[in-house]
């Protein structure tokens, strides 16, 4: 029998957390992206159950000011990446595990990294999927540009999950419903406006000191056609991380565990079995 897949929340500095978990065995943490409308539902929900048979306790959360998660209000909370990489640090604290691993898409893949980068003794392995984390204010896609300045409605989010993937992948019309929805529920976009005015003012940069500082084992996986993050920041972080493979998938886009399900899971799972 297939392991169910539960729903719960925790409070993780200070913030409660909505959390989706399935299986036992090696924590895997997954960390979604920060698009409109992002959230470990609509990220991983049919990623987790296949690390769950592959023998992990397979766990993905909110991020804050997504989803179910809290929203504070920004005029009192900057939704900093550091300030989601203290989130993601009290979500590790409070799982009761000596270290875990991380697999961390885009904005999720920059707070995955600044936990390798400032508390490493939490992390076993790390995995980046078109992860952020050499991207400076002045780099700006088209694609990038429907994220950063995202207005809810049906044509605008259609447009962002197009952006989000390759040209021949096809929208799948209950996942656009889906995330104008969440986009649209009450708080969450003034943690999005808040959230994407600190990325648009500062990016999402960390120095060759501190890629160069990360001990763990770490996949970099890129989409060979991503419009959101260059395949050259991901090359760089690989460069930069010692003890790091990369991965590039080709007619893929900015989500490999949407579009290239299988290639994705099989590829993470060797690495978390075998490197």
């Amino acid at each position: 029998m297939a392991d169910e897949l539960r729903e719960d929340y925790i409070v993780a500095n200070g913030i409660k957390t909505h959390v989706w978990e399935t299986g036992s065995g090696e924590t895997v943490l997954f960390v979604h992206g920060g698009g409109a409308g992002a959230d470990a539902w609509g990220n991983w929900k049919d990623t987790l159950p296949r690390f769950a048979a592959a023998g992990f306790r397979a766990v993905a959360i909110d991020m804050v000011g997504f989803g179910k998660t809290d929203k504070p209000d920004p005029a009192t909370f900057e939704y900093s990446n550091q300030a989601r990489i203290d989130h993601l640090i009290g979500v590790i604290q409070s799982m009761n595990v000596s270290k875990l691993n991380l697999v961390g898409n885009s904005m999720g893949g920059a707070a995955s990294l600044g936990v390798c980068i400032q508390r490493p003794e939490l992390v076993n392995k790390l995995v980046l999927l078109g992860s952020a984390g050499r991207h400076r204010p002045v780099q700006r896609s088209e694609e990038l540009n429907a994220v950063l300045k995202y207005t809810p409605g049906r044509e605008q989010m259609y447009k962002i999950v197009r952006g989000l993937t390759n040209p021949k992948f096809e929208v799948d019309e209950a996942m656009v419903d889906y995330r104008l929805a969440l986009s649209q529920s009450p708080g969450t976009m003034e943690a999005y406006i808040g959230t994407m005015k600190w990325v648009e003012k500062n990016g999402m940069f960390y120095e060759d000191e501190e890629l160069q500082s990360i001990p763990h084992k770490t996949l970099v996986i890129h989409g060979k056609n991503d419009r959101m993050v260059p395949i050259d920041e991901s090359w760089e972080i690989c460069r930069l991380i010692e003890n790091a493979w990369m991965h590039i998938i080709p007619n893929c886009g900015h989500w490999a565990m949407i579009e290239h399900p299988d290639e994705f899971c099989a590829v993470t799972l060797y690495f978390l079995k075998n490197a």
